[in-house]
């Protein structure tokens, strides 16, 4: 099975927050993540910095949202569950900021 790190938000009770995870898919599809955000890590400075870059890519992709997972999405309509990139959100808060 294939996986990737991606952003997934999540919405506990009204507090959203947005962790990295590692996704697995089936059919290019995303299908389940892990339970806890995976932390960074290595056994060597550069196993760490391998690990934090491939952790980095996931700010490129579009972010899930974790209520994809709770059951079986169709392609067709996992469009619905993805949002912007981080780095487009964090393009939009950085521009919101400057205007205050």
């Amino acid at each position: 099975m294939l996986w990737n790190h991606r952003i997934v938000k999540h919405d506990k009770d009204g507090n959203v927050f947005y962790s990295v995870h590692e996704v697995y898919y089936e059919e290019d599809q995303p299908v389940a993540y892990t339970e806890n955000a995976v932390p960074a890590f290595g056994e060597t400075h550069e196993e760490l910095m391998h690990n934090m870059i491939n952790q980095m890519s996931a700010l490129t992709k579009p972010v899930l949202d974790a209520t994809m997972f709770d059951e079986k999405v169709s392609s067709s309509d996992a469009d619905k569950y993805v949002t912007k990139t981080a780095i487009d959100i964090l393009k939009k808060c950085s521009n919101k900021t400057s205007k205050e």
